[in-house]
């Protein structure tokens, strides 16, 4: 990822956004490529019956607020992502 100017400085609101949301996305898919090169994986199914990979949506969401209370707003933000699709799996 390239260097961006200090998102502190910008003027423009919607620059502001675009570049602040962009910056975001980039760490939550770094974090997703960390986790996944760890072995983490099956949030995008249940757990159960023949689905022995899977997760449960209560768990995801315990996971959240675990890291939640340790401030990892990378990590929140990715299972808000996860807990979100799971809930709305059609989008």
């Amino acid at each position: 990822m390239k260097a961006l100017i200090d998102i502190t400085t910008m003027t423009d609101d919607a620059c502001a956004d675009d570049n602040g949301v962009g910056r975001f996305v980039y760490m939550m898919q770094k974090k997703l490529e960390e986790k996944r090169a760890e072995g983490r994986r099956g949030w995008n199914r249940p757990h159960g019956p023949g689905q022995w990979d899977g997760c449960a949506i209560e768990h995801l969401q315990e996971l959240q607020r675990e890291a939640l209370a340790k401030g990892n707003q990378v990590a929140v933000a990715n299972y808000a992502m996860m807990i979100w699709n799971r809930q709305h799996p059609t989008g």
